[in-house]
């Protein structure tokens, strides 16, 4: 496996727990007046799914700016803090590296930011939906082949099933 591929692998039932440990990392970090909330979301969230074996956790924060000003507390857990690294102005991007391996992604964003209501739904509608989490294991194995070396290319390409899956279950289907 390597820090720039897409390595897929069955589920892991020690990821809820690897999760549940850098959540406490985190709010310890932080502390309760900077933190609102945090989630383990994508694939490695959902019992059976087949993942990148890397956490993806969302931290919510009252204000992006203080966290900013504390990142040095997550810094010194390991994450690598890349001011250039978010996708806009609420939700920043980390990462954890051991060894060479990514093991930990951790999608900083306010209390507002419009990404974290879907990535929540996504994960609570794999998690009770097996269909759909054959449909988006199909989809990710497929990406995964064509775009192996590629992270960026295999993440940008599973944007139309999640949008699918999405969208069938807002209208009952799933």
């Amino acid at each position: 496996m390597g820090r720039y591929t897409v390595d897929l692998v069955e589920y892991d039932p020690g990821w809820p727990l690897r999760y549940e440990a850098a959540r406490a990392e985190l709010v310890q970090a932080l502390g309760n007046e900077l933190v609102v909330d945090v989630h383990h979301i994508g694939s490695t969230s959902v019992p059976g799914m087949i993942a990148k074996p890397t956490i993806d956790i969302a931290l919510v924060v009252w204000s992006i700016e203080a966290f900013i000003a504390n990142v040095d507390a997550v810094v010194a857990l390991g994450y690598e803090y890349r001011p250039a690294a978010k996708f806009h102005d609420e939700h920043l991007f980390l990462r954890r590296i051991e060894g060479g391996e990514r093991t930990h992604h951790l999608h900083v964003v306010s209390a507002t930011c419009r990404d974290l209501d879907d990535w929540i739904e996504f994960r609570d509608v794999l998690r009770r939906s097996s269909d759909a989490v054959r449909r988006y294991s199909e989809s990710k194995c497929a990406l995964a082949a064509q775009h192996y070396s590629d992270r960026g290319a295999y993440v940008d390409g599973k944007t139309p099933i999640v949008e699918k899956l999405l969208a069938e279950a807002r209208e009952g289907r799933l």
